[in-house]
């Protein structure tokens, strides 16, 4: 839910937040409250964060996790003003020079969101479209209530989706990364049904 107020904010704002229990992101210069990780959104995200480190490791890219600052500017921000801080549950950055002592200044090159109940919306619309504006290179959002994983790859400049059942070994588009859904546990109760996409 996005918090009212008078002006388009800025990363200055941002960090003049006071220090409290809620989490917030600027989108598009605006406060946006985030929701709660519940046990099983925590558990998604232990996994892939298992899986991509492990295929990372010894290599230049490097996987980080929320709480992590992603600063991403629009054309009319001044710097150090960016209308945009997201803290995607993963990213994956190949660009030392995007980092900063406190986060990431520029757009990684893949983001992962793990839907938690009343965000897809957020992150189906709002932030796909902040992430293709800012040339994230692969983003995906995987709802692990329901298995159903929407992958976006750039191509010319635009997002090209494809959804599909977070189920087996799926790969990344843009690099030789790969995440095993059969690994990640399941909602309780939750049977693939037959004619599932």
């Amino acid at each position: 839910m996005a918090l009212a107020q008078r002006k388009p904010l800025t990363y200055a704002d941002y960090l003049a937040l006071p220090e409290s229990n809620s989490r917030y992101e600027l989108i598009n210069g605006e406060f946006w409250l985030m929701a709660g990780a519940g046990r099983l959104h925590q558990r998604t995200v232990g996994e892939m964060s298992r899986q991509l480190g492990n295929q990372l490791n010894g290599k230049p890219c490097r996987l980080f996790l929320a709480p992590f600052d992603v600063r991403l500017a629009e054309v009319h921000d001044a710097t150090d003003f960016e209308s945009n801080v997201v803290q995607p549950d993963l990213l994956v950055v190949c660009d030392a020079r995007k980092e900063t002592s406190t986060g990431l200044k520029g757009a990684p090159d893949i983001a992962i969101e793990i839907v938690s109940p009343n965000g897809s919306a957020r992150d189906l619309v709002v932030k796909r479209r902040l992430y293709e504006r800012a040339g994230v290179v692969e983003y995906w959002v995987f709802d692990p209530e329901g298995r159903t994983l929407h992958r976006h790859h750039l191509q010319n400049g635009a997002y090209v989706l494809d959804v599909v059942i977070g189920r087996g070994v799926l790969a990344f588009h843009s690099m030789p990364l790969h995440i095993d859904f059969d690994a990640i546990e399941c909602a309780e109760g939750f049977v693939y049904p037959d004619d599932m996409f």
